[in-house]
């Protein structure tokens, strides 16, 4: 975790994520959780209401602490201290049954998932998991097409916290459109000409009505010349199974349109843009869409609601 601080502080000295990349090897993304996961650490001492015990907090400081504390940053104070304390008593390790790429690896992980987990929607969703993956195992269900719904996006998927626009350290303002207007008004939508970071003026090189303002997470910085945001009016179109119906925002990068089956992409679907995956447009034989999807933002919620979201990210 000695890294965290030191990539905020390059952030705050005109380093940019694709600067530090290539000066420590730390992608972009793998800088936002370090990042964040600082955040999230520090919170765990700060917070009045939820106080935690501060010898607890070496556990995160090794190799793998930075992802655990990632997944904590939804949680409200109480939750936070609740998981973290969870994650410590069970020796939970960052590299679960999502991450594993063998199936008797992801039924070992969703095993051991099953004797922890608490919450009983929790419960549901690795039972579901379990018995697809013992299926797969046996064969059962080898030539049946992936359900959309039940699979994972493969692109950062965030909630957007109350007030954190207001205490982001970076942040970017981004033309936005509706998903009615199409590729002509994606491609006729301003990018961005030059910025001066000691004064915070960025010029676009023509005239636009509406702009979003959003965190400097490292996606969005590195796409930041040419990244657009499409407006969903519900969530529920995009290609994976989302948790409620809820307007989200879809940042993309119009730069990369080339199409590879593991990207998410926009394209235009009679005169509606919309959301697809890289492997079902090659099936379909597109092999250029209009943008390369980097980040899903959805609206807040109030902290009550928080722990009984499916957070899909």
């Amino acid at each position: 975790m000695s890294t965290c601080p030191l990539i905020s502080l390059l952030s705050l000295d005109d380093f940019i994520p694709s600067s530090i990349q290539e000066t420590t090897g730390i992608l972009g993304v793998e800088q936002n959780c370090l990042v964040v996961a600082s955040q999230v650490r520090d919170s765990l001492l700060n917070d009045k209401v939820a106080v935690f015990p501060p010898d607890l907090l070496p556990y995160f400081d090794s190799y793998g602490g930075p992802n655990l504390l990632y997944e904590l940053r939804f949680l409200n104070a109480r939750q936070r201290a609740n998981a973290a304390r969870h994650a410590i008593d069970y020796r939970l390790e960052p590299k679960g049954s999502w991450e594993a790429i063998d199936v008797e690896d992801r039924i070992a992980g969703l095993e051991r998932a099953l004797q922890v987990v608490e919450t009983e929607s929790g419960r549901v969703c690795v039972e579901l998991e379990l018995e697809r993956d013992r299926k797969k195992a046996a064969g059962e269900g080898e030539g049946e097409e992936e359900d959309p719904a039940a699979s994972w996006p493969g692109v950062m998927v965030v909630r957007l916290q109350y007030d954190e626009v207001a205490e982001a350290t970076t942040v970017f303002m981004l033309p936005v459109l509706r998903e009615t207007d199409g590729v002509a008004a994606m491609e006729s939508t301003p990018r961005r000409t030059k910025t001066d970071v000691d004064l915070g003026i960025v010029e676009v090189d023509k005239a636009w009505a509406r702009w979003a303002v959003v965190p400097g997470w490292g996606p969005v910085a590195e796409a930041a010349d040419d990244a657009v945001v499409i407006e969903l009016a519900d969530g529920r179109r995009l290609p994976w199974r989302t948790a409620d119906e809820e307007p989200v925002l879809v940042i993309a990068n119009r730069s990369k349109k080339e199409v590879v089956e593991q990207g998410i992409y926009i394209f235009e679907k009679e005169g509606r843009l919309v959301v697809e995956r890289g492997k079902k447009l090659a099936e379909q034989g597109i092999a250029v869409a209009a943008a390369e999807v980097v980040i899903i933002v959805r609206p807040p919620k109030d902290e009550d609601d928080m722990i009984s979201d499916e957070e899909w990210d």
